[in-house]
């Protein structure tokens, strides 16, 4: 374990250490009153002709269409990946009615591939949509205050060395947040968003979890009563109120 942890962090990972993955206690100290899953969008291209897209052609003719749809919705010199033109932002609750999937609290991207058997071509992450989903949490909670950042991505410090602290954990202003999470992923260039592991401020009224451990396409997040009503009623974002496990 490493010593000399700043006090900033030890409050959040004293509480959390060692709890069961997918149970809130093990990403939220319990101090807090409300906790929500904050879904990250999809980029979705609706009119892309998937039932006739010849994912794996075996004759000259289905090269050919395939060749020919993929020029249409296709960026140039960037096989299968659709043209920002073709596409829409799209959260899971409106990906599970348009595939005709069950909705529920504990739904995740990986059931839905897992119902249909596969990932839809249309579906891909936009890093755009993703960035305006910070950029409203950002103006709501204050975009000139300052937060502290815990930039390791699997919420664990056991395993990072002493001088390598400083790297991971550091005082930020909130208006960065998306501004760096852009850079860092289209750096990364990844098909899933790369995220700090944790945000909150100085006061600790509320904190905000992703990073890898969570191993989803959302954000989670939490606060006290009055914050949480505030948040439920925020326009364009996708908010689901969790119990005890995400």
């Amino acid at each position: 374990m490493i010593k000399n942890l700043p006090r900033w962090m030890n409050w959040l990972i004293n509480h959390t250490r060692g709890k069961t993955v997918g149970d809130l206690a093990g990403v939220f100290p319990p101090i807090f009153d409300r906790y929500y899953k904050i879904y990250l969008p999809f980029a979705f291209a609706e009119k892309f002709p998937e039932d006739t897209y010849p994912i794996l052609p075996d004759s000259i003719a289905e090269m050919n269409a395939r060749a020919a749809i993929g020029k249409v919705f296709f960026e140039p010199n960037n096989w299968e990946k659709i043209k920002p033109d073709y596409l829409r932002p799209i959260f899971l609750h409106g990906l599970a009615e348009h595939y005709q999937v069950p909705y529920s609290k504990t739904l995740g991207i990986q059931e839905i591939y897992r119902k249909l058997g596969k990932k839809p071509i249309q579906l891909q992450r936009s890093i755009d949509y993703e960035t305006a989903v910070l950029s409203s949490l950002v103006t709501w909670l204050g975009a000139k205050k300052k937060v502290r950042q815990f930039d390791y991505g699997n919420f664990q410090l056991s395993g990072l060395q002493k001088e390598y602290q400083q790297d991971w954990i550091k005082v930020i202003k909130l208006a960065d947040w998306p501004t760096a999470f852009r850079q860092q992923n289209e750096l990364l260039n990844q098909p899933y968003p790369y995220l700090s592991a944790y945000l909150f401020p100085s006061k600790k009224d509320w904190c905000i979890a992703a990073g890898s451990r969570l191993g989803g396409h959302f954000l989670l997040m939490a606060l006290n009563d009055e914050m949480g009503e505030a948040l439920e009623q925020l326009d364009n974002l996708e908010v689901v109120r969790l119990e005890g496990f995400y």
